[in-house]
Order: structure tokens, then C-alpha cells, then sequence
């Protein structure tokens, strides 16, 4: 997404800051410097959960593996795929889905 510099942080806060969200960080400097400090939360025991759902996200939509003929060039669609994901991701909506095609084996 860019540098680790000042710079490039600071336009990446004005563009998610909607002034009430918090901040799970790893220990950059850089994060102490420029978030707010009763909304920031450095560390990795914070920072673990975040990332293994990021990597379940990169595991199931094969859009985020960089290969030619499974990425998207569409941001309507890597969005659209991220949705359906996190929609999917509630046991009991997955379930009602499901049903229909299981009933079949019964």
C-alpha cells in the first residue's frame, strides 16, 4: 500500500478515521506518532485475529492470489466477493443455504 513513512500513513488515516474507530497496530513508531492514543491499540495480541482472517479471506476467494486468471480487474467484484465471504462466514445463514442441497441425501 506503500512506504512505511509518515506520509503515506497519515493519507491512509484521513481515508478510514471516521472519528470513532479504533486502531489495532503492530509497534511502528510511526503509529504512536500519528493516531490517537485512546483509540490506538499496538501489539500482537490484538493485531493475531486480524490477520487469520485476512489469510482465510486470501485462502477461499482465489481472486486475491495473484494469477493472472483468477484475479479480478473489477473492484465491484473483489468487493462483491468480499461481501458474499463475510455473509457466508455466520453459521446459521450458511446453514439455510445448505439445507435445500442436503435435503437431497436424506
Amino acid at each position: 500500500m506503500g512506504s512505511r513513512g509518515d506520509s503515506c500513513c497519515k493519507k491512509l488515516i484521513q481515508r478510514v478515521d471516521d472519528g470513532e474507530c479504533a486502531f489495532a497496530t503492530d509497534d511502528w513508531p510511526g503509529f504512536y506518532r500519528l493516531l490517537p492514543e485512546d483509540r490506538h491499540f499496538p501489539g500482537k495480541d490484538l493485531t493475531f485475529p486480524i490477520e487469520a482472517s485476512n489469510s482465510d479471506i486470501r485462502h477461499r476467494l482465489a481472486r486475491f492470489i495473484r494469477r493472472t486468471k483468477a484475479s479480478s480487474r473489477s473492484l465491484a467484484m473483489v468487493h462483491n466477493s468480499l461481501k458474499l465471504t463475510h455473509h457466508l462466514q455466520n453459521d446459521l445463514v450458511l446453514q439455510s443455504y445448505l439445507e435445500p442441497l442436503l435435503s437431497i441425501f436424506s
